[in-house]
């Protein structure tokens, strides 16, 4: 069954888009209106910028952010980390072995023979230099989540992970 939603103005607009986020899973709302919506805050971030990024965060998530808060500083990193208790920084660091010894199970080598008709045969393993993660955030913490994505890709020797939440 689809039920047509109309948005006449702004306001409508905005009513709609409340009750998309706060119930995603809300299947009386036309999957329409969901993509226009989706459409709209990519448009607007491709035009506007981190202006935008910052607005919608605070719009869903209600954190107020200015674009230049966006990236964490090392400093800012190690003052979180100061005040995080050693047993919980100890757990997640015993989760980072356990995660890091399953996924390098998996990890493959590069290798290469020469046929006997002198053809060079193999695989070249290469990693991506460069993968960005998305951690859900806003009202919830998710180090799993943080560890689930960031270990693998560490082992499989990616350089560089940007995360985002």
């Amino acid at each position: 069954m689809i039920n047509f939603v109309e948005a006449p103005d702004d306001a409508a607009l905005d009513a709609i888009t409340r009750r998309l986020t706060d119930n995603p899973v809300d299947n009386s709302i036309n999957d329409g209106v969901r993509l226009r919506a989706v459409q709209d805050i990519v448009e607007a971030v491709r035009t506007r910028g981190d202006d935008a990024v910052a607005e919608f965060t605070e719009r869903f998530d209600g954190v107020a952010l200015r674009p230049d808060q966006f990236e964490l500083t090392r400093d800012e990193i190690d003052a979180a980390v100061a005040g995080v208790d050693p047993a919980f920084i100890a757990t997640l660091e015993r989760a980072y072995g356990r995660i890091k010894a399953f996924h390098s199970k998996f990890l493959r080598q590069s290798w290469e023979e020469l046929d006997d008709d002198g053809s060079l045969l193999g695989q070249r393993i290469t990693p991506i230099e460069r993968v960005g993660v998305y951690v859900p955030g806003g009202k919830a913490f998710y180090p799993s989540s943080v560890l689930m994505n960031i270990v693998p890709a560490r082992v499989a020797g990616v350089s560089e992970i940007v995360m985002v939440s």
